[in-house]
């Protein structure tokens, strides 16, 4: 082992004024993997003394082999003891739970190894064994912490492990067991001595053992082991961390949460370890298919082998839109892929995409993308000018495209308190009518404002009379997405004189209460000739319709949603008006993991998605039913009684102001709060 001294005045007092000067942390040997260790940045906080403590290798040590060493043939599996039985076996961690294994046959085997059951353990645990076992003998429980294929068995003179030493626990060895404490010989085991996982010890599936004898600490235990009742069974101890890294690789659709239906939870970054997790799949359109899903998981930094532990596993499952990710492969990171294909009818192709792969610290495609340009409002007026400050402010990394607003570094030269970043199609890539999507994650705080959104190629007419299509918004530390359009007459027009008050009046926005910040999630729009639909994690949020019977709102400029649009990407910050003011100490970041844009006829256009005989859209909010008919529709409102309150055709947007409670619209049933 290894001593280390790391803080100040490591030759005086480790307290001066009541102010502690340094730490001793002791080192095992099993954390210098291949010779090597790497000391945590948390340690390097002052002067470090490194003191390395050596000892002679023993015959306890075996030789290192790819199986594990005992001194019996473990192939001889006809040896069984029927005098005693060793039915099970439980480790309790403090931090990683409880595991059971229990034997795989009624009559056990003299050795057996498990491998279909891993106990669960986090670094820096407190583990406690119960057996559950007939007869009077000892165990031991030994843990290949270097990973070299063998165990080491060397104890103190006390008796108790040694820093080095891999039998980290037994009842009784020379009248004493691993803690030390005087023990009896011969009795009934029903426990073993409490143990620690080392802090520092690496992540990974490790080989134990557990081995019930009679007063031998050898790890392969006696040629005479079988006839004594007692037993080796190997087992693997899988170190891990409390959460897990959680990737995603979906082409043409996404994976979202699958705890309902219609969940706008999202999915993070992480997912608790040994947690039945529950999703579900969702394509671009309903007429993209996947044949199956695979899932990678554990320790996925590694070879798949160490001396026969098995640090990963993948398997293949038939593709179905919610299924759920078993326990027991939630047991390191994990990565989900799956890939979704056109059928050959597909109405909707894809014609621009772009998943942010390339080299970490690169920028972004030049020829799709362009940065967004400084001016005054809101969202650009911090936006980076400079090479120096788009590479602070918009990268790639890690296959994710990085926008960050920050304090700016080059105040000297460029005086705005902080630089953001922004990119967009403009003059590269636009588009009339399709469907797009993005994968996002935006990180809370006040003053956050991201936005995933379109403005005209065309804006010649000026703002807002051009139009403006805001897919997603997020502000603050707000679980709330937001969807709103711009144009002349809902941002003059619509809110003045000529219909102010009026019920068929639509609002340009939308939110969903229910988009967890912090989280992944994918935000859609479908983009029609009449209508505006906004989806979250593949669930309907928002839509917005033209006002195709009313005249008089188009020639106001109802609907300017008629002419090629480009996409922006941009992560900014509020000024006090919706977002809050920012913090100018602080890092706002959003990662935008991939965008797709589908089309159904790139040569000309694509139709409405929607036919005429479209059903209406139906959403509720406080005392309030809004009704979206793309198409001219009939649409009866009842109570839950079956008093009528609207009952004629109708076409646009329109609110019905209501009492709290259930009503149905066209036979639908929905609840009003």
């Amino acid at each position: 082992y290894v001593v280390m001294r790391h803080g100040y005045n490591l030759d005086g007092d480790s307290i001066l004024f009541d102010t502690p000067q340094y730490e001793d942390v002791i080192l095992p040997a099993c954390l210098f993997q291949d010779s090597l260790f790497t000391i945590p940045a948390k340690f390097v906080d002052g002067d470090i003394r490194l003191i390395p403590y050596f000892s002679s290798s023993t015959g306890s040590q075996s030789t290192a082999t790819e199986d594990y060493p005992t001194t019996f043939d473990k192939a001889a599996l006809d040896i069984t003891n029927t005098a005693t039985k060793l039915s099970r076996f439980t480790f309790a961690a403090s931090g990683g739970g409880t595991t059971t294994i229990t034997m795989p046959t009624s009559t056990s085997k003299v050795y057996s190894r498990i491998v279909n059951k891993e106990v669960s353990v986090e670094p820096g645990d407190d583990v406690t064994g119960t057996l559950t076992y007939t007869g009077s003998m000892h165990a031991y429980l030994y843990v290949d912490y270097n990973q070299d294929g063998a165990f080491n068995a060397s104890l103190n003179a006390d008796g108790t492990p040694t820093y080095a030493g891999e039998l980290v626990s037994y009842t009784y060895c020379n009248g004493h067991n691993s803690l030390g404490q005087v023990a009896s010989e011969g009795v009934a085991i029903s426990s073993l001595p409490t143990f620690s996982i080392p802090s520092l010890l690496p992540t990974g599936v490790y080989r134990a053992r557990l081995k019930v004898d009679w007063d031998s600490t050898e790890p392969g235990g006696s040629a005479t082991i079988g006839e004594k009742g007692g037993y080796i069974v190997d087992f693997p101890l899988n170190v891990h961390n409390p959460n897990h890294e959680f990737r995603t690789y979906i082409s043409n659709g996404s994976v979202n949460d699958g705890s309902s239906t219609t969940s706008t939870e999202g999915l993070g970054t992480t997912v608790p370890a040994f947690t039945l997790l529950r999703l579900r799949m969702t394509p671009a359109t309903d007429d993209y298919t996947a044949d199956s899903i695979t899932i990678r998981h554990g320790h996925l930094d590694r070879p798949q082998y160490i001396h026969g532990n098995r640090q990963w596993g993948e398997y293949t499952r038939k593709y179905l839109r919610n299924f759920s990710i078993p326990k027991d492969s939630v047991n390191g990171d994990m990565i989900l892929s799956a890939d979704f294909v056109p059928s050959d009818d597909a109405e909707y192709k894809l014609v621009f995409s772009d998943e942010f792969d390339s080299i970490d610290g690169s920028m972004p495609d030049a020829t799709k993308w362009v940065r967004c340009n400084r001016l005054s409002s809101a969202w650009n007026r911090f936006l980076s000018q400079t090479d120096q400050e788009h590479a602070l402010t918009g990268f790639i990394e890690d296959g994710k495209f990085v926008a960050r607003c920050l304090p700016n570094p080059y105040q000297a030269t460029d005086n705005v308190e902080m630089i953001s970043g922004g990119i967009m199609t403009s003059g590269l890539f636009n588009f009339t009518y399709g469907k797009l999507e993005a994968r996002i994650l935006t990180n809370p705080y006040s003053g956050n404002f991201p936005a995933f959104w379109m403005m005209p190629q065309d804006n010649s007419a000026g703002w807002p009379y051009a139009g403006e299509i805001d897919i997603w918004e997020q502000i603050d530390a707000e679980d709330t997405s937001w969807h709103t359009i711009h144009s002349r007459w809902a941002n003059d027009t619509g809110s003045g004189s000529l219909c102010q008050g009026q019920s068929d009046n639509p609002t340009k926005s939308g939110s969903n209460s229910g988009t967890t910040a912090g989280n992944y999630h994918t935000f859609g729009l479908e983009w029609t000739e009449t209508k505006l639909v906004w989806y979250v994690d593949g669930t309907q949020v928002f839509s917005y319709a033209k006002l195709e019977d009313n005249a008089e709102a188009l020639e106001l400029g109802q609907w300017p949603f008629d002419k090629p649009f480009y996409i922006i990407l941009n992560q900014s910050v509020g000024n006090g008006s919706w977002a809050s003011s920012p913090s100018t100490t602080h890092t706002y970041e959003t990662l935008f993991d991939w965008v797709r844009v589908y089309q159904k006829d790139t040569s000309s256009g694509i139709s409405s998605s929607l036919s005429a005989t479209s059903s209406i859209d139906v959403t509720t909010s406080r005392g309030t039913i809004r009704v979206v008919a793309e198409r001219t529709t009939p649409v009866t409102i009842a109570d839950i009684s079956g008093r009528v309150i609207f009952s004629q055709k109708l076409q646009g947007n329109r609110y019905f102001r209501v009492p709290t409670g259930v009503y149905i619209v066209n036979s639908k049933k929905v609840l009003v709060p």
